[in-house]
């Protein structure tokens, strides 16, 4: 013990390695918050990518790609790649939704006279 009163153990270290006054006990700190990085999303979606296929390898932009990507999964019967695809085919008039077949309106239907059926007794 150096100091008369004061036991070292179990969540008290010895005086000597403790902290001195003034001193940090991370001097470096925590690491500053990075900036925001700008990105331009058209130069990324316009960037060519080598693609394999069956075919062999082919080149295209990111967006192609990406949407192939959506198409393969969407007829392998992933619903939310089918619905994405198709926002994307009816957003940039690729496709158009078919038109109802059933029209809108009041129907007046004639009245029958029935009669009731004769039984035979």
């Amino acid at each position: 013990m150096s100091d008369k009163g004061y036991n070292v153990g179990y969540g008290r270290p010895p005086r000597e390695t403790q902290f001195q006054k003034g001193q940090s006990g991370n001097p470096k700190g925590r690491p500053r918050k990075k900036g925001t990085v700008e990105l331009d999303l058209d130069q990324v979606l316009d960037q060519r990518v080598r693609v394999q296929s069956p075919g062999g390898s082919k080149s295209m932009d990111t967006r192609e790609a990406a949407l192939r990507m959506q198409v393969a999964k969407a007829l392998k019967g992933n619903i939310h790649a089918a619905k994405h695809v198709l926002k994307q085919f009816e957003k940039y008039d690729a496709i158009t939704p078919p038109r109802s077949k059933i029209q809108t309106g009041v129907v007046i239907a004639p009245r029958a006279s029935f009669k009731k059926p004769e039984r035979d007794s």
